[in-house]
């Protein structure tokens, strides 16, 4: 039976020296805990709820995923923005709530 390692990624996108205790945010280094501690798995559904942040860490973030070399699916709920829009472009099956606001900007 296939395993699904399932990741997290809320709030804002920042560096893990950047977040305060208690502070709903997502790094690379949270993203690597949440695989870790999913031991073996064939596949990753990602959820993702964030407006946004860093975009040098985001794309640390989405290369990291890409080379696990899994098959990802995506779900958007509530905010996907910016940076964090690329996650959910990750998937290969992507589903967004009804009443998630999903926003791309122009890049300068």
């Amino acid at each position: 039976m296939a395993k699904t390692a399932t990741v997290y990624i809320d709030g804002e996108i920042l560096p893990e020296n950047y977040i305060w205790p208690g502070e709903q945010a997502t790094s690379l280094q949270r993203v690597r805990a949440q695989i870790q501690s999913a031991g073996e798995f064939d596949d990753i559904l990602l959820y993702i709820y964030s407006p946004g942040g860093y975009c040098v860490e985001g794309w640390a973030i989405y290369d990291y995923l890409l080379t696990l070399g899994k098959p990802i699916r995506t779900v958007g709920y509530g905010q996907v923005a910016s940076i964090a829009t690329t996650f959910f472009m990750l998937g290969s099956d992507r589903q967004l709530s009804p009443n998630c606001e999903f926003m791309v900007h122009l890049p300068w």
